[in-house]
């Protein structure tokens, strides 16, 4: 053999010159010691190691020599792991490292499945030390190995182990699968060794245990009746469409989307115009997510395209696991790349992308077309599970067609209401992935949060609490904490919905009562009531206006008056803004006024200028003016009430206006009264239903009795026992209610007595000043006017005289001016009663 060796390499060195520098011992060591470090060397070293490889198969046939070469370089490569990484042949032996992955002394035929494990761990463990120049690796790997309680007989390299006593194939399976997780081996590399494997990867079962599934074909949605639906499980590349109208129930199943991502041990993605990064995390941290810990692991990585209403953003920021994004779509796809390459280091990937519907209406349908092919390839790429929220009300049929068409399924949203009450549900209106259910799931909106039903209650009921205890403002309608569990989140912007029967100045009224009334802060935004009007209402509350702007504490901005005056950009009145008619001033105008206020804790604006600006002026541009307006308020903590009129817009306007909006509340015309929703609410319960309006003296009141519809539909068969208990359960409810509202009066009585005892003393003081004054001025009338000093009266005597003879001197005009003004009377009437005093004087 060493005479064969000798004279291959002798042929060989006619091809490679460099050959006649190795050394081949009488046991057939090659020693290459005395090789120059050059790349014609490296080059040579790997022409001899398989022509070496070539010529052994002869002998001992391809199988047993593929298996020497990997124990020959395998063996070279830990003892020389450090020369290795410096003379740059890490690479060049891996290529060795990947011949004989699989034993080759397996049969594979009529291996057992413990021993076809080993095989598969045996490959991925080899793969995982090939690129070990300190070694550090293959401690850790000897360490994990020899302390395995499923393994014996480890040899030193650790290229074998034998089974321990009593070992079995889920226990030996579980043990390795806890050694891949402690050497943090990159999921891409064990994906090629399963590839490598095919399918008898999926018939051990592999996928399903190494990274707690991650390697799985299938997951979950995360929540459990959503998950029947989807049958055959949801595919890890997928990307699907959750369309609905802008409402809470869309939000809270995008959090358990990501949820679920966050407990399979993996990496989620949120993309997001409408929320800030603010906002994500108090949502998250809702549903009880350690969110910096999350950020500062990077598996909560956040796509910030919200910042850029707030302040100008060159190309992408990045701050850790925040990356912010100006305006221009094109970053926007470069920043959501960034988030994925950093996503890849995890098990599993989860995106979720808000942004399709707000986009649309300002960028326009075929651009983001194009923007969402790209995002779904790259997404499929990566292995990333997708979930897009999209707001079809805002579009036209065929675009909402192509985007259906578009992914890999649709989740549908919907809402209708029944008797006051509104009622939402879920099915899936298509689904590529596999097999599924089309049957509809409940969702229930109450006080206690979110409650998600099957029809044929196979799951448990699932809640969900999106209530961030945050401070709550009862909006001077006595009652709406019935229906929003205690009043609206401070600190947020609201889309009141008013009806053709009132006025914008009849729910703007009480709102402006009570921000004042309570110390708020106040901005204004005007284009129907006039400053004065607002006045008005204040004085009528005993509130001085003039105060209020002196301190900080209100500012208007007016868009009325441009409607009959010329306006030129924004002009400034006695502590009124009054704007021109280009949006862009009232922008500036608003902009202004919020600096202005001092008094910014738990500050408030009212805003009625949004259903004018829609008429005027293009859909593109009012959008993004709405959008950023709402970003500005909610940055400078206000709490933002923006009045509009529902029936002065189209169906498309009005879904995209609410998608912009925490909350939407509607008042509706029924008839011969008015009643009032709570539509959607971010961060706080509510109960979705129409509760009739009253009318007070300065604003409304909610009615607090509950809506019954099931009584008016109660079949008379039913069981006279569940109906007695329904009813009792009922008239608990009513008198916890009767018992709040009886306290609130008692709270009213109790102000209203404190007022007038503050009244009746304010009007005793004030009748004890008006009869101080009044005897003041009988005594100054009845006095008789002191004596002057009689040398102090001959000197003013003289005087006067001095100036009565220069006065006779003066040019006839200048006496003729005199003669005619007003200080002439009061010059004779001095010197009358001078000469009264002189004439005394002389007596």
């Amino acid at each position: 053999m060493e005479l064969q060796t000798r004279e291959a390499l002798g042929n060989y060195e006619q091809t490679y010159p460099i050959l006649s520098e190795l050394n081949i011992t009488s046991d057939l060591i090659i020693d290459a010691s005395s090789m120059p470090d050059t790349d014609n060397s490296v080059v040579a070293i790997v022409f001899i190691i398989r022509r070496v490889q070539s010529y052994m198969e002869i002998f001992i046939g391809g199988e047993e020599a593929e298996l020497r070469i990997y124990e020959s370089v395998n063996k070279f490569r830990q003892l020389n792991s450090i020369d290795i990484q410096n003379a740059g042949l890490s690479g060049v032996l891996q290529e060795f490292m990947r011949i004989a992955r699989k034993e080759a002394v397996l049969d594979f035929d009529n291996a057992t499945d413990m021993e076809k494990a080993r095989a598969l761990f045996l490959d991925i463990f080899n793969e995982f030390l090939i690129d070990d120049p300190v070694g550090w690796k293959s401690q850790k790997y000897m360490t994990e190995l020899r302390s395995c309680p499923v393994l014996r007989d480890v040899p030193d390299d650790g290229t074998w182990f034998e089974f321990a006593d009593g070992a079995t194939f889920n226990s030996l399976v579980d043990q390795l699968a806890v050694i891949v997780d402690r050497l943090e081996i990159p999921l891409d590399l064990i994906e090629r060794i399963f590839d490598e494997y095919g399918k008898l990867v999926d018939d051990l079962g592999m996928r399903d245990t190494l990274f707690q599934g991650a390697l799985s074909a299938g997951t979950r949605f995360g929540v459990d009746s959503i998950d029947a639906l989807l049958r055959g499980g949801l595919a890890r590349d997928l990307t699907l469409l959750l369309e609905g109208p802008a409402i809470v129930e869309k939000d809270a199943l995008a959090c358990l989307f990501l949820k679920w991502g966050i407990e399979e041990k993996g990496c989620v993605i949120l993309v997001s115009t409408l929320c800030s990064p603010e906002m994500v995390r108090s949502a998250l941290t809702s549903i009880g997510l350690d969110v910096a810990a999350l950020e500062a692991d990077e598996r909560l990585i956040i796509v910030d395209w919200y910042t850029r209403h707030l302040r100008y953003i060159t190309g992408i920021e990045e701050e850790g696991a925040l990356i912010r994004v100006s305006n221009d779509l094109t970053n926007l796809a470069v920043g959501i790349d960034i988030a994925l390459r950093k996503a890849a280091a995890w098990p599993t990937r989860r995106l979720i992308l808000d942004i399709v519907s707000p986009t649309i209406m300002v960028e326009g349908f075929d651009r983001v077309n194009d923007f969402l092919n790209s995002l779904k390839a790259k997404l499929k790429n990566a292995k990333c599970t997708g979930l897009v929220t999209f707001n079809p009300g805002m579009h036209n049929r065929e675009d909402v067609d192509i985007l259906e068409d578009l992914f890999d399924g649709t989740i549908a949203l919907s809402r209708r209401t029944e008797q006051g009450r509104i009622m939402s549900e879920l099915h899936f209106s298509s689904y590529s992935g596999g097999p599924f259910s089309s049957s509809r799931i409940r969702l229930d909106l109450n006080e206690y949060g979110l409650s998600i039903s099957d029809a044929e209650q196979k799951f448990s009921e699932e809640r969900i609490n999106f209530d961030h205890n945050r401070p709550k403002f009862s909006l001077g309608f006595p009652g709406i904490e019935n229906i929003s569990a205690g009043g609206l989140p401070l600190g947020q912007s609201y889309l009141i919905w008013v009806s053709s029967k009132m006025t914008s100045a009849e729910v703007m009224r009480p709102l402006i009562i009570e921000a004042v009334g309570k110390g708020h802060g106040l901005v204004l935004a005007l284009s129907t009531v006039a400053p004065e009007e607002v006045f008005g209402w204040l004085s009528e509350h005993d509130i001085q206006p003039a105060s209020l702007i002196a301190r900080g504490a209100l500012e208007i901005v007016d868009w009325q008056a441009q409607k009959d005056s010329r306006i030129l950009g924004v002009e400034e009145s006695e502590g009124v803004l009054r704007a021109s008619k280009d949006i862009t001033h009232l922008g500036v105008a608003i902009d202004l006024a919020l600096r202005k206020i001092t008094e910014t804790e738990g500050a408030v604006a009212v805003i009625e200028t949004h259903s004018p600006a829609f008429r005027t002026f293009d859909l593109r541009t009012v959008y993004p003016f709405v959008q950023t307006m709402n970003a500005r308020l909610t940055k400078r903590g206000f709490t933002t009430f923006v009045v509009m009129d529902r029936g002065a817009h189209d169906a498309r306007i009005t879904a995209g206006i609410e998608e912009l909006f925490d909350g939407v509340l509607d008042v509706m015309d029924a008839g011969d009264h008015l009643e009032l929703a709570v539509l959607n609410l971010s961060n706080g319960h509510f109960m979705p239903e129409y509760r009739q309006l009253q009318r007070l003296r300065s604003g409304f009141s909610v009615d607090v009795s509950t809506r019954d519809p099931v009584a008016e539909t109660m079949p008379l068969a039913e069981d006279i026992n569940a109906r007695i208990e329904r009813l009792n359960t009922e008239l608990n409810l009513a008198l916890e209610e009767k018992a709040q509202l009886v306290k609130r009066t008692e709270e009213f009585m109790e102000r209203e007595v404190q007022w007038q005892r503050k009244h009746d003393e304010l009007r005793g003081h004030l009748s004890n000043l008006e009869g101080k004054l009044a005897e003041q001025q009988q005594a100054l009338e009845s006095a008789e006017e002191a004596p002057l000093e009689r040398e102090h009266k001959r000197e003013v005597s003289r005087i006067l005289a001095v100036l009565d003879e220069l006065l006779e001197n003066l040019p006839e005009d200048m006496i003729d001016r005199f003669a005619s003004s007003e200080e002439f009377k009061l010059y004779e009437k001095i010197m009358d009663i001078y000469k009264e005093v002189e004439d005394d004087t002389d007596e």
